[in-house]
């Protein structure tokens, strides 16, 4: 879902792009709030959400894809496993960025999210 919004919103962009030059748009302040903040915003909190989703870490989505390629014989200890994954990961958020000075997340989320916004925007926005 993350991803269909953030792709209306890049086919809306691209489809007022063309408007950019018309002065009767261009000078509207509307039109300029709406195309320069909030379609480009919109979609990369968008893409961000999708990204983060991703992870494989209880209880976001990418850990049921993880689950389902686990063998049967694993699930019931990664399901015991799985209660006390998020809060070390929330945890692990905060403090590996403050003492490695390093913030991996912000690394993935703009590898991932932010290659991914600069392919699917128009190239002014990037």
């Amino acid at each position: 879902a993350n991803l269909a919004m953030a792709a209306i919103a890049a086919a809306v962009a691209w489809g007022c792009s063309g408007l950019v030059a018309n002065p009767a748009f261009a000078n509207s302040e509307l039109f300029a709030y709406f195309y320069v903040m909030f379609l480009p915003t919109f979609a990369l909190i968008n893409l961000y959400l999708m990204f983060f989703n991703l992870l494989p870490i209880p209880p976001l989505d990418g850990s049921s894809i993880f689950a389902i390629l686990l063998p049967a014989k694993y699930l019931p200890k990664y399901y015991q496993i799985q209660q006390y994954a998020f809060p070390i990961f929330m945890i692990a958020m905060v403090v590996v960025p403050y003492v490695f000075h390093f913030n991996p997340f912000s690394w993935y989320l703009g590898v991932t999210a932010g290659n991914l916004f600069d392919l699917m925007f128009p190239p002014f926005f990037s």
